[in-house]
């Protein structure tokens, strides 16, 4: 019989590690994936215009940047997705106060946005049941199974579950799960070491023709009191023809300062500060703020392990760039821990 593995979450981590255990266990698992939002991607979420749906946005992560080692040792991975053109080059120059990075190095973009690399890495996972709206509140031990108990009261159980929530997510889980943490002190240690920058992200959506003539796609800006980095959308994903849209991320500062304000409060605010520093740039058709509460890891789960199992039978493990750090490649050496894991449980049973 299939044995039930439950995925929470569902942005990059997640799909990796699904598309990893798919490939290794093939029918040996029945996957399930639960997410409180409305659609995967994760922090590499991308949005569409209210009126046009082919005015995209990326919110979250803007680019992957790859250095020669990992591109090396992720070949196949990488030679994949670009040959299915999930991801391109990134132009020579089109992001202006990028740093200095290794020789060798490369950044890539996603021309559907980055919504469209996890998507594939979900397609492959061939999840046999995916739920949207699906916030997990607690986790409880029931013999040899583990129940999951959303907002909504649905309950499920099963062998395996994998949290590739951010760890401070994880820590305000209720049921068995704080017990099971706090019983270890190393895990709560851990847990409690990890710590995330938090931003802000305004997203204009332009109606067709409406161009911003700037000599750069994408732009670091040094010294603002609210902004540190804007997109043009279409340009930085080489899509010069598509309709426009930008994408600003606050500094971390500012994120840090304004974390507890809404986005009532915040947009109109944001706004202001983006006519004033483009005010030749044409009145946007829609606008969207987000809020990034846990946006990129400052300090991750100490020993770079790639994951933490914190029950071993049955198995609840945690994932994800809590443990490696922020960015792909991270997230992919954190799937292959975790899946590690769950392949040695499953052949055990």
């Amino acid at each position: 019989m299939a044995r039930k593995v439950l995925l929470v979450g569902s942005g990059i981590t997640a799909a990796v590690t699904g598309a990893l255990l798919r490939q290794k266990m093939r029918e040996k698992i029945s996957l399930t994936i639960w997410d409180k939002a409305r659609g995967a991607g994760g922090r590499m979420g991308t949005s569409r215009s209210p009126g046009d749906a082919e005015c995209i946005a990326d919110l979250g992560a803007q680019y992957i940047t790859v250095l020669p080692e990992n591109f090396e040792k992720n070949r196949e991975i990488y030679g994949n997705l670009l040959d299915k053109h999930i991801l391109e080059p990134m132009s020579v120059g089109a992001v202006k106060g990028l740093k200095e990075f290794p020789s060798g190095t490369q950044h890539f973009v996603t021309p559907n946005g980055m919504s469209s690399l996890v998507k594939y890495f979900i397609g492959l996972s061939s999840p046999d049941a995916t739920m949207f709206l699906h916030h997990v509140t607690a986790i409880n031990k029931t013999g040899e199974k583990l129940q999951v108990e959303t907002t909504t009261g649905t309950k499920e159980e099963f062998d395996v579950v994998i949290l590739t929530l951010p760890a401070p997510q994880v820590l305000q889980l209720s049921g068995d799960l704080p017990d099971l943490i706090n019983n270890q002190q190393d895990l709560r240690t851990g847990f409690e070491a990890v710590k995330f920058s938090s931003r802000y992200a305004l997203a204009l959506y332009f109606n067709s023709g409406d161009g911003q003539h700037e000599p750069w796609a994408a732009k670091y800006i040094d010294g603002h009191p609210v902004f540190r980095y804007v997109a043009i959308e279409n340009r930085k994903r080489n899509r010069p023809e598509q309709p426009p849209a930008a994408v600003f991320h606050s500094s971390i500062q500012y994120g840090k300062e304004n974390l507890e304000n809404t986005l009532v409060e915040m947009e109109p605010v944001l706004l202001a500060e983006y006519k004033n520093l483009f005010q030749g740039w044409p009145k946007p058709a829609a606008v969207k703020c987000h809020k990034w509460r846990y946006s990129q890891v400052t300090t991750n789960f100490p020993g770079n392990r790639g994951c933490a199992v914190i029950l071993k039978k049955p198995l609840l493990i945690s994932g994800g760039d809590s443990f490696t750090g922020s960015g792909f490649d991270n997230c992919l050496y954190s799937a292959n821990s975790v899946v590690d894991e769950v392949v040695e449980f499953l052949k055990l049973r």
